[in-house]
């Protein structure tokens, strides 16, 4: 790097145990003893740091625990029930991750978390997790494994059937196209007599889906609200248009997102998807899908051009419920109320446009932006109801931005096209 660039470049190298999962080819193998990765990754660490490269790697104790529960059986449910108990929380990250309480945990319940991880199966035995089916034969995995044990390269699928056991889409060996691209070639399938002039005019019509978050439901944070969605549009079939590149997503964006805990009526999110699009019966499809708690209000197609959720939405209606409204009349009362943020302090009274008492232990709320300067809930409810946020049941019932006076975001787009049609 020096001579080429003639400047010092930090070169940093990740050393992570192996974890041998299940319903892969290594189902079968055991992860290494415990005390042999550890030593394994010291060494390599300090070669390389010899050498100049800053390596970094995952915890070993929590590799461990992954390799457990990856290939575990119901008896673990004790050890998990047991931690908890003593205190393991967020896992996951390394500043909470306390291994010595699962030490003790495993002392306590029996359960030896290393005797799962590393133990080794035969072909012939029954596996814990075979009673769920992902569609892969188990016996092309063990072929898969045998060829990795004797370090021999399986060609591309996609270029080659390896009969898997998965019903790929029709020509998808030959031509080499990934699963993202099933939607595209079943749109083009549905038309084959237009030529391939007429069907390149076929663009992505972007929808913008208006839906509830209740119940239980409430409890699932942004990123698997998300994930459910996704795997609705699978079910369904609707044809999503996907991003390019080595990990393809399908093109969603969603509105502001809600806390965990915190229910949605009027929630939103954009999708593009390739015409011809039902609107009726792919709300009617996906509604059967979703779980209970999560319902599709309505759908409408958003004209070119139109702005994004996040930028569009800068007001936000709520109801909370609380034991106590008293303290509601003091906060309006104030003129400022000072928040500590990162950057600067904000003044979160300014922020809350609107706090009606409607009956004994409920208020509605209309909190708007200030700018660049978004509504943080976690800041405003705890000053407005003197409890802490989690104390609260709180509803979004409706989101707003400006388009000459506050609009919902469906609203707006229906508006738009109206005058659009009109004008036509």
């Amino acid at each position: 790097a020096r001579k080429h660039s003639k400047r010092f470049v930090n070169i940093n190298v990740g050393i992570s145990p192996f974890v041998p999962k299940a319903h892969t080819p290594f189902q079968w193998y055991g992860q290494r003893p415990f005390d042999e990765l550890r030593k394994k990754k010291g060494y390599v660490r300090e070669r390389l740091n010899r050498k100049g490269f800053h390596a970094k790697g995952h915890d070993v104790d929590m590799s461990l625990l992954e390799a457990a529960f990856s290939r575990g059986d119901a008896n673990l449910s004790l050890l998990v029930e047991k931690a908890w108990s003593l205190g393991c929380r967020l896992d996951g990250w390394s500043e909470t991750f306390d291994f010595a309480r699962w030490r003790e945990a495993m002392e306590k319940t029996g359960v030896d978390a290393a005797a799962y991880a590393q133990r080794t199966f035969e072909r012939i035995e029954n596996l814990p997790w075979d009673a769920i089916d992902t569609g892969v034969r188990k016996d092309y995995l063990w072929k898969e494994y045998e060829k990795a044990l004797a370090a021999e390269i399986t060609s591309n699928c996609r270029k080659l059937c390896r009969n898997c056991g998965l019903e790929c889409p029709a020509g998808n060996a030959k031509s080499g196209k990934s699963e993202f691209g099933e939607t595209r070639d079943r749109f083009v399938s549905d038309f084959p007599e237009l030529p391939a002039s007429q069907l390149s005019r076929f663009r992505p019509v972007r929808i913008r889906v208006e839906f509830s978050k209740t119940g239980v439901m409430r409890y699932l944070s942004h990123l698997e609200l998300v994930a459910v969605f996704h795997r609705a549009m699978r079910r369904a079939g609707v044809p999503l248009e996907y991003t390019q590149g080595f990990h393809p997503a399908p093109k969603m964006s969603f509105g502001p997102p809600l806390g965990v805990g915190i229910a949605g009526a009027s929630e939103y999110f954009d999708m593009e998807v390739l015409p011809p699009f039902d609107l009726v019966r792919n709300r009617t499809t996906l509604n059967s899908i979703l779980p209970e708690g999560i319902s599709i209000k309505d759908m409408a197609a958003v004209p070119a051009g139109t702005e994004s959720l996040n930028s569009f939405v800068s007001r936000y209606e709520y109801l909370v419920k609380s034991e106590d409204t008293a303290p509601v009349h003091a906060f309006m009362a104030q003129e400022e109320l000072l928040a500590i943020r990162e950057k600067a302090d904000v003044n979160v009274r300014s922020m809350v446009e609107e706090a009606r008492i409607l009956d004994k232990d409920t208020v509605r709320l209309v909190l708007i932006d200030q700018g660049n300067i978004k509504v943080r809930l976690s800041e405003i409810l705890p000053l407005i109801f003197d409890m802490p946020l989690e104390e609260l049941d709180v509803t979004r019932t409706a989101l707003y931005g400006w388009n000459g006076s506050w609009v919902k975001p469906l609203t707006s787009n229906k508006l738009y096209m109206v005058a659009s049609a009109r004008n036509e």
